[in-house]
C-alpha cells in the first residue's frame, strides 16, 4: 500500500512474516548545519498517521488488504534504502570498559581493548566481512548470512550497525572495540570479558591493594559465623563468590577484604557486609 504524506513524501504500508524491530532511520544527510532523515521506519511499536487524515492521499492499495513480505523480501528493501545513506554516526556507546576494582592510575583492558584491539579481525572471526570503504574513511561490512551490501561501517574505531538482522548487536547503534568483544565472544558480560582481555595482555597491572580503610571496622564483637558478617580470615571468608550464582558487588566485597588482610589468619577481624561500598554492578 502506498499514501503521500502531507509534507509530500510517501509512505509505503506491509505487514512481515517474521517479527520486526523498532523504528529504524536508513537514509540521512547533512543539511543547513543539522542532519535530515530522508527514510525511515515504523517499527514495532511505531506509529504513522494515514488516509484519511487530512492531507494523507491513497495512491496504491488498501490498508485493509496489505502484502505481507518474507524477511529476506523486507531485507533487500532496508538495504535499497541504506544504499542511500549519506551521513554515519561516529558517537561512541556509553559502556563499561573495565572491571570495578582497578586502581586509576592503570589502564583498563576495556580501555586498551578500544585503542589496540584489532576489531576489525574480531569481526571476521565471527562471519562478518568488509565490503569497501567510501572516500569518507567508513569501512562497510556485511553482516553474516549476507553476500553483498551494507551491514555496518567501521570508522575511528567505532562500529555503527543499521542491520536489525545482526544479533547480537542492535540497529542503529555505536559500539566500542570493547563492546564488540563483550558481544560477540562473551554474549554482554563485560566483567569477564574484562579478564579475558588481561590474559591477552591488555590493561596495567592489577591492583594488589585497597585505598580504602577499614580500620574502623575492626575489633568488632559480632558473633563468627555470623551472616551479617565477613571475616578476613581464611576460615571465616572462605573461597570467592562464584560468577554465576553471587552480584558482582558481594563479588568485589571479598576481593577487598582479601587485599586489605592478605595475611590475616583465623577470626581476629571482622567487617560487616553493609559498610563496605562497591560499584555498579
Amino acid at each position: 500500500m502506498i499514501e503521500t504524506s502531507q509534507s509530500g513524501g510517501r509512505h509505503v504500508v506491509y505487514r512481515c512474516q517474521d517479527p520486526v524491530s523498532g523504528n529504524l532511520k536508513l537514509s540521512q544527510r547533512r543539511h543547513e548545519g543539522g542532519i535530515v532523515t530522508l527514510i525511515e521506519t515504523r517499527g514495532d511499536g511505531g506509529l504513522f498517521l494515514c488516509s484519511p487524515s487530512t492531507g494523507y492521499e491513497l495512491v496504491q492499495g488498501e490498508l485493509t488488504a496489505l502484502p505481507v513480505l518474507t524477511a529476506e523480501e523486507r531485507e533487500l528493501l532496508l538495504l535499497a534504502a541504506w544504499e542511500l545513506n549519506e551521513y554515519w554516526s561516529t558517537t561512541p556507546p556509553s559502556a563499561p570498559c573495565g572491571d570495578l576494582l582497578q586502581n586509576p592510575d592503570n589502564t583498563r583492558p576495556g580501555d586498551d581493548f578500544n585503542t589496540r584491539g584489532d576489531v576489525a579481525a574480531l569481526l571476521e572471526q565471527h562471519g562478518w566481512h568488509p565490503c569497501g570503504v567510501r572516500g569518507d574513511g567508513n569501512q562497510h561490512w556485511t553482516r553474516p548470512g549476507k553476500s553483498s551490501g551494507t551491514s555496518a561501517t567501521l570508522k575511528d574505531r567505532t562500529f555503527y550497525v543499521f542491520s536489525s538482522n545482526a544479533h547480537p548487536f542492535e540497529p542503529n547503534a555505536a559500539y566500542s572495540p570493547f563492546a564488540v568483544f563483550t558481544l560477540l565472544e562473551y554474549g554482554g558480560d563485560y566483567e569477564v570479558a574484562a579478564r579475558a582481555l588481561r590474559t591477552q595482555g591488555f590493561g596495567g597491572e592489577a591492583a594488589t591493594s585497597s585505598d580504602v580503610d577499614l580500620s574502623g571496622l575492626i575489633g568488632s564483637s559480632a558473633t563468627p559465623g555470623s551472616e551479617d558478617w565477613l571475616s578476613d580470615g581464611i576460615t571465616y571468608l572462605g573461597p570467592e563468590p562464584d560468577a554465576s550464582s553471587a552480584r558482582a558487588c558481594d563479588r568485589d566485597r571479598w576481593r577487598l577484604i582479601r587485599r586489605r588482610f592478605p595475611g590475616a589468619k583465623g577470626a581476629s577481624t571482622w567487617v560487616r557486609r553493609s559498610s563496605i561500598m562497591c560499584g555498579p554492578t
